[in-house]
């Protein structure tokens, strides 16, 4: 059973026992967008559906709870309903300004808006209220970078991700891929080594459905991926 698996289950006994825990209603709605998010859903819009609906019943329990608005957020960034999700970004910070999950969902939605100073300013605040930051931060933080054609900051950034957890997805994956953000810098700077001719090769731990993804936005390169950091 995976972590998230694990932690659906442990929250689903929560709310068993205690209805009317708006935050442990949060959390649950939280692993089904996890599960979209990442691609270990066997039906990728039931998930979002399910925690939409989940996220919903928590705020109607405790309306000012941020971590509700926030799941809403992330649900409407994979339909790609960015309008709503930016909404929902700054409810839950208008709700807890301190929040920093919310300033970097807001700071996503930023670059998809074409305002990537912007969302890089918001990434980089996001790290000062949580010193402590999970490992997704620097993948969003590498994402920003590569956007502003920052490549070797963002390669630093990819690099610190990896370092801080080795088996996430999203950093082997994520859009820009930093496998990919590699091969574009040393390519730009005149250092491209010969890469292994399959790029499913340096994603091979990933989920199929991922992948398939991942795959096709890359496809259209004229070159192939490292298999490894060059």
């Amino acid at each position: 059973m995976s972590e998230n698996a694990k932690a659906r289950e442990f929250f689903n006994r929560t709310v068993a026992q205690e209805p009317e825990f708006a935050l442990a209603w949060a959390m649950l709605a939280w692993t089904h967008a996890f599960d979209a998010m990442n691609g270990w859903s066997r039906d990728r819009e039931h998930s979002l559906a399910r925690a939409l609906e989940i996220a919903e019943a928590a705020i109607t329990l405790e309306p000012a709870l941020p971590l509700a608005y926030f799941v809403r957020g992330l649900v409407y960034r994979e339909r790609r309903e960015y309008v709503k999700a930016l909404v929902e970004a700054e409810r839950a910070i208008a709700y807890d300004a301190n929040y920093s999950n919310a300033h970097v969902l807001l700071a996503t939605l930023l670059y998809y808006a074409g305002r990537p100073e912007e969302g890089l300013r918001r990434i980089k605040k996001a790290m000062r209220l949580n010193p402590q930051h999970p490992f997704n931060y620097s993948f969003h933080l590498g994402q920003a970078f590569y956007i502003l054609r920052r490549h070797g900051e963002a390669i630093t950034a990819f690099k610190r991700g990896i370092a801080s957890n080795p088996s996430s997805e999203r950093l082997q994956s994520g859009l820009p891929p930093p496998m990919l953000s590699l091969a574009i810098w040393t390519r730009r700077n005149g250092k491209l080594r010969r890469c292994v001719p399959s790029i499913q090769t340096s994603h091979s731990r990933l989920s199929s459905s991922r992948f398939r993804s991942r795959k096709r936005t890359i496809e259209h390169t004229s070159w192939k991926v490292c298999a490894r950091p060059v």
